[in-house]
């Protein structure tokens, strides 16, 4: 399942001549591309969209940033799980993978996403029944469950609201 691509555009230093490539390709693919790009490395190159910082999956891709970094990050992507692909997107949107570096030094084990909880009242309805079990009628008109579920994810946990659901930190 291909669920990650993006197209970038390379400019040559020395010809000023733009080239576009969608990520992921092959190695070789790749390699071909750079050489063509690059006048078999004889000028440099810089990843450019009018020469300005573009946005990648969320973060800023820098002009000297490495091709084939954000191609492997691309296709790692589309080799992910359906979960780790949700887990590493929610950490990107929150501010925890703001570069490429980060991408490789954030450890997924310390975080979970918890799906389909939108709001404070369904996190803590969620940690009520995990730690108590099943909710009773009376329980819900006297539990302020909105306020369990703020103070779980801002007290308890460092976590936040994303697409998915919540993201929290474990680790």
């Amino acid at each position: 399942m291909k669920r990650a691509e993006t197209k970038l555009t390379l400019t040559n230093l020395t010809t000023k001549k733009d080239y576009s490539i969608t990520l992921p390709v092959g190695e070789e693919e790749l390699t071909k591309f750079i050489d063509t790009v690059s006048n078999n490395d004889k000028d440099d190159y810089i990843i450019s969209d009018g020469f300005n910082e573009i946005k990648f999956f969320w973060f800023d891709v820098m002009k000297y940033d490495n091709l084939e970094e954000l191609n492997k990050f691309v296709k790692h992507l589309n080799e992910c799980d359906e979960y780790e692909y949700d887990l590493i997107m929610a950490l990107i949107d929150w501010g925890e993978i703001s570069n490429l570096n980060d991408v490789y030094e954030v450890s997924l084990d310390d975080y979970k996403l918890e799906y389909d909880l939108h709001t404070y009242e369904s996190v803590g309805k969620y940690f009520y029944e995990m730690n108590y079990g099943d909710i009773n009628p009376i329980m819900e008109l006297y539990f302020d469950f909105k306020k369990y579920g703020r103070v779980i994810m801002n007290y308890e946990f460092h976590a936040t609201f994303c697409d998915k659901g919540v993201l929290f930190c474990i680790g």
